[in-house]
């Protein structure tokens, strides 16, 4: 137990509709584990796991942090979460690599773009 008592883990992946999607396997042996690495393959490989949008997650309130740190993904989970962000106007935080972004065939400028559009502003 870690003692926080508002942070709750689900089984899922985030992502822009419901479906399923596949974590890129893990090499338990391998050098350097690490086990925030984990995203979405784009290969059919890896472990399946439910895909549904932030705004189908139930959540309560008040929501006052959204971190998205998804390995590429950014742009796919803030579009499944334009609901909740609107209703409740969190801080966000979007860590970001933009070779990750590019596995998913967008980069920083989209992403930034993104963030705007939210209503946002954007902090280095």
């Amino acid at each position: 137990e870690n003692g926080c008592v508002n942070v709750r883990p689900h089984r899922l992946a985030l992502g822009p509709r419901e479906g399923t999607g596949r974590l890129n396997p893990l090499d338990p042996g391998g050098p350097g584990l690490n086990l925030g690495d984990r995203y979405l393959t784009t290969d059919g490989t890896g472990e399946q796991v439910p895909l549904l949008p932030l705004d189908r997650v139930t959540l309560p309130p008040p929501v006052k942090l959204v971190k998205v740190d998804v390995q590429g993904t950014e742009l796919h989970v803030l579009s499944g979460a334009r609901e909740t962000i609107a209703r409740e106007r969190p801080y966000l935080v979007v860590e970001f690599e933009e070779h990750c972004l590019r596995r998913y065939g967008y980069g920083s400028a989209e992403l930034f773009a993104a963030v705007r559009g939210l209503g946002y502003e954007l902090f280095f």
